[in-house]
C-alpha cells in the first residue's frame, strides 16, 4: 500500500534551502534598491535640475525688471478703461433690455411673416393653376397681387428690426471692446513673464503645490 509519508526528497532538507534561498533573494532586492539609488547618473540629474532652477530665476528676475516700468502704465490704461467702462454700466444695462425687446419684437414679426408667406404660397398655387386652366374657377390674380404686397411690408418691418439688433450689438460691443483691447494688451506683454513662473514652479519644490511636491517626491524614491 502506498505511503503518503514517502517522498523522494527530504523535507526537511528542502525547507533549509528555501530558507536560504528567500534570503539571498532578499539581500539581491535591497542590493538593486541601493545600487540603483547609487547611481552616478542620479548626481548629474540632481546638480542638472539645480542649474535648471537658478537658470530659471535669472531669466524670471531679467525679464521683470525689463517690463516692470512698462507693466505699469498698462496696468493703468487697464484700471482706466475699467473706470470708463464701470462709468457706462447703466448704459450697457439700458442697451441689454433694449436688445431682449428687439429679439422679442423680431421673434413676433418673423412668426406673422412666415404665417403669411403660407397664406401668399397657397393664393400662388391657384393663380397657378388659374393659368393652366383658365375659367374654370375664381380668380386669384388681384387677391394675390395685394398678398404679395402685404408680404413685402412685413419683410420690411422685420428687416427693420433687424438693423435695429444689429446695431444695439455693435454698441455693446464697442463698450466692452476698450477694457479687452487693455487686457489683452497686458496678458500680451507678460505672457513671457508667466511662461517663465509656471516652468520654475514645475522644476523648484519650494515653490510647487502641496500635491506636486508629494509627485515629485515620490519621483526620486529608489526604482520608480
Amino acid at each position: 500500500m502506498f505511503n503518503n509519508d514517502e517522498r523522494y526528497w527530504d523535507i526537511n532538507l528542502l525547507n533549509k534551502w528555501f530558507a536560504i534561498s528567500s534570503i539571498i533573494f532578499l539581500f539581491v532586492t535591497i542590493w538593486v534598491f541601493i545600487d540603483d539609488n547609487d547611481d552616478e547618473f542620479k548626481d548629474y540629474q540632481k546638480e542638472f535640475r539645480k542649474m535648471q532652477i537658478e537658470i530659471e530665476k535669472e531669466k524670471l528676475d531679467t525679464e521683470w525688471n525689463a517690463i516692470e516700468d512698462d507693466k505699469l502704465k498698462f496696468e493703468q490704461a487697464l484700471f482706466e478703461a475699467e473706470k470708463a467702462f464701470s462709468m457706462q454700466e447703466e448704459m450697457l444695462s439700458e442697451l441689454n433690455v433694449s436688445l431682449k425687446d428687439l429679439q422679442a419684437q423680431y421673434y413676433k414679426e418673423n412668426m406673422d411673416f412666415q404665417a403669411f408667406k403660407g397664406k401668399v404660397d397657397a393664393l400662388k398655387y391657384h393663380v397657378e393653376a388659374e393659368n393652366a386652366h383658365p375659367g374654370h374657377g375664381p380668380s386669384y390674380v388681384e387677391e394675390y397681387a395685394m398678398a404679395l404686397e402685404e408680404l413685402s411690408r412685413l419683410k420690411l418691418i422685420k428687416e427693420d428690426t433687424e438693423i435695429k439688433i444689429s446695431s444695439v450689438e455693435s454698441d455693446i460691443k464697442k463698450l466692452k471692446s476698450d477694457v479687452k483691447e487693455k487686457k489683452d494688451e497686458l496678458d500680451a506683454f507678460t505672457k513671457r513673464v508667466t511662461l517663465t513662473k509656471n516652468k520654475l514652479n514645475k522644476l523648484d519644490r519650494d515653490r510647487m503645490s502641496f500635491a506636486n511636491q508629494v509627485g515629485d517626491i515620490v519621483r526620486d524614491l529608489p526604482i520608480l
